[in-house]
Parts: C-alpha cells; sequence; structure tokens
C-alpha cells in the first residue's frame, strides 16, 4: 500500500480536520491553528494519503534553539496499523537533515505506548516526564498582586539558568517541552513572558491560541504572589484556566499548586528526543 506524504495546501484543510476529529476527538485544534500551521513552508503540516485521501496529518516545528517540535500526529482511527505515523515519521525525518536541526523532540501521554514506541523506532529516548495541573479561575479571587516586573535577556539567563537542573531541562508552554537554554531564554524574554521581583520569579504566556488558557511554565519564590500574579494576567488576557506542567518529582511545588486549587491531570506526560548535532 502506498502512502504518500506531502505538505498541506488550502484545499486540505477540511480534510485534515476531519482526520482529526477521528484520531483525537477531544484534543482538536487543527482548525485554529490551520494559517499558522501552514504559513511557512521549511515547517509543514503534512498530510499523508492513500488513494488520495488524507489518513494523517503531522505538524513539523523548529523552536528557538533550532530544534525541530512535531506534534499534532494524528492517523484517521480507520486507517491505524497501516503504517501511516512511520510514513509520516520518515518526512520529519528528512526535514530535519534538510533543515539541520540539532535535536528533534516529542511527548505524548505516559501511557501512549504506540505513540512512544513510533518514536522510539525512530531512533528517540525518554528525555522526561512531567506531570500537569490545572486551575480554572471562578471569580472570587482576591486581587491582592505583588509587584513584578519583566526581565530583560540578561535578567532572564540569570534567573533560569540555575533552574535548569531542578526542571529537568524543560519548560512548557502549550505542551510543547522546550529545553532549557540560553537561546529560548532570549525568546521568552523577547515575548516578554518573564516576571521578577526582589524574591519571586515566574514564567508565563503562551505559544499559541492565548485565548484558550494562560500557560504557567515555571516559578520561583513564594507560591501565592506567583499564584496570585497568574490569576491576574489570565483575568487581563480574558481567559479562565491557567495550565502547568512540572517534573512529577518537585513534590513541595505539586502541594502549593493543590493547596491553591490546581487539579492535576489524569496522567503525566513524557517527552522523547533524538538528538542529531551537539
Amino acid at each position: 500500500m502506498k502512502i504518500n506524504v506531502r505538505p498541506a495546501t488550502e484545499k486540505d484543510k477540511q480534510q485534515a480536520i476531519y482526520v482529526e476529529s477521528k484520531a483525537t476527538p477531544n484534543l482538536r485544534y487543527v482548525e485554529r491553528m490551520w494559517t499558522d500551521f501552514t504559513s511557512n513552508l521549511k515547517e509543514p503540516l503534512y498530510v499523508a494519503e492513500i488513494n488520495g485521501k488524507i489518513v494523517g496529518i503531522g505538524k513539523f516545528t523548529v523552536l528557538p534553539d533550532n530544534s525541530a517540535w512535531l506534534e499534532t500526529l494524528r492517523v484517521d482511527k480507520d486507517y491505524q496499523g497501516l503504517g501511516v505515523g512511520k510514513a509520516i515519521y520518515n518526512q520529519y525525518l528528512h526535514q530535519a537533515q534538510i533543515l539541520k536541526v540539532n535535536a528533534i523532540r516529542m511527548y505524548t501521554g505516559v501511557n501512549n505506548a504506540a505513540s512512544a514506541g513510533l518514536a522510539k523506532i525512530n531512533g528517540f529516548t525518554l528525555a522526561g516526564e512531567f506531570a500537569g495541573a490545572d486551575y480554572v479561575l471562578t471569580g472570587t479571587e482576591i486581587n491582592n498582586n505583588v509587584f513584578f516586573q519583566k526581565a530583560n535577556y540578561q535578567k532572564t539567563v540569570e534567573l533560569l539558568s540555575p533552574l535548569e537542573k531542578k526542571w529537568n531541562s524543560f519548560m512548557i508552554l502549550n505542551r510543547t517541552f522546550y529545553k532549557m537554554n540560553k537561546d529560548l531564554y532570549r525568546y521568552l524574554s523577547k515575548m516578554g513572558f518573564v516576571y521578577f521581583n526582589n524574591s519571586d520569579l515566574l514564567v508565563v504566556g503562551a505559544r499559541f491560541m492565548p485565548e484558550r488558557a494562560l500557560q504557567f511554565a515555571l516559578y520561583e519564590g513564594n507560591a501565592t504572589n506567583c499564584f496570585n500574579f497568574a490569576v491576574n494576567k489570565a483575568k487581563e488576557t480574558g481567559v479562565n484556566k491557567i495550565n502547568i506542567m512540572l517534573p512529577p518529582n518537585l513534590n513541595k511545588e505539586l502541594n502549593e499548586l493543590h493547596r491553591y486549587g490546581f487539579m492535576p491531570i489524569s496522567s503525566n506526560c513524557i517527552v522523547m528526543e533524538r538528538v542529531l548535532n551537539r
């Protein structure tokens, strides 16, 4: 059976949306992200076809540190087990070679053996496990915001570099696992995501779909100060939900999140990687 993988075009939009609805009915954002996902031909949204029918999709994205992020891999449930995912991975690896990225990464649920197995077959190894928690604003939060200021690049490096080991070398925004390094810190400071005061630090923002939820990537210092600031940022943005992911061994932080009202997600996630150029 021949599987053809190619970059998506505008005429593929509805079929791609349909594939996602069949593959992951509870996790859908291709329609919202279509323009962003198809605007850069060097970072394509791929479609996989069998006999001219689109049965799979997958997005290839280059992150600020010249690593590749593989996302939105979806295969129509009626065509799973036929090698569609493998064909998309082959195209991922080909594009990574063309663009000379230094590493390729992806994430999946800790219990998703099929997704992790496909990555492993393609040379990926486990890079970390992360727990997640969500906070839904109640509207009754007290607006006792402590002053924070935005950090420039130099300050961001100073603040975040010492935390790399503690946070298992990754920072997560919209379930995109960014390796903590100076290229990321330059991006975060440029986007205005890093806030600090004399004793506290937090990183909040969104890689995409800021209208859906605020991404709370990291914090250090007084938890209540940081959480209150994040809540107020969410209010300013007009969203009522805050997401965070962090290493599951950070018991102090997990307890602080729980006491504030964050609810854990049902299962942990893992990030897998294949390092290409050191």
